[in-house]
């Protein structure tokens, strides 16, 4: 079967619906290594704003080799899991993790550059929750866990 795709230089263009037509669109170009990072697009969690799960699962159908997945953390995509993040308190405010996008909230993270707010108050165990939440909800656990993904 013949894909249609375009080159230019030493970039290739082309659609492709399953593992097969990727493997055979690769060839023998495919990365001949122990591991394999992949490094998704996980901006957000409307649609086209992050790579989903069946498009990760058809390259790991294809490599031969362990794959890590890394990401950073994104405060968009949270906030599209919990609204707000959560409260903590600037001075005798209560404010909220919304409020960090906020050009208030960016000044007073420049300014206030220590981050102890976040490290005392269980933040980064919540964080740890969302993304979990995050990786459950869009299928990526069950991938991950069928193809050993760390």
């Amino acid at each position: 079967m013949n894909i249609p795709f375009h080159q230019f230089g030493s970039t290739t263009i082309a659609k492709v619906s399953n593992s097969n037509e990727l493997r055979q669109l690769m060839g023998k170009s495919l990365p001949a290594s122990e591991t394999i990072i992949i490094k998704p697009n996980w901006v957000s969690t409307d649609p086209a704003e992050f790579t989903e799960a069946d498009t990760l699962r058809m390259l790991f159908e294809v490599l031969d080799a362990r794959i890590i997945v890394v990401e950073s953390y994104c405060l968009a995509r949270a906030l599209n899991i919990l609204k707000n993040g959560m409260s903590f308190s600037i001075g005798d405010q209560t404010v909220n993790w919304r409020w960090l996008l906020l050009g208030k909230g960016w000044n007073w993270l420049i300014e206030n550059p220590d981050w102890s707010w976040f490290k005392e108050g269980g933040h980064w165990e919540h964080l740890k929750k969302e993304e979990q939440a995050f990786l459950d909800e869009f299928g990526f656990s069950e991938l991950f866990e069928k193809f050993k993904v760390t």
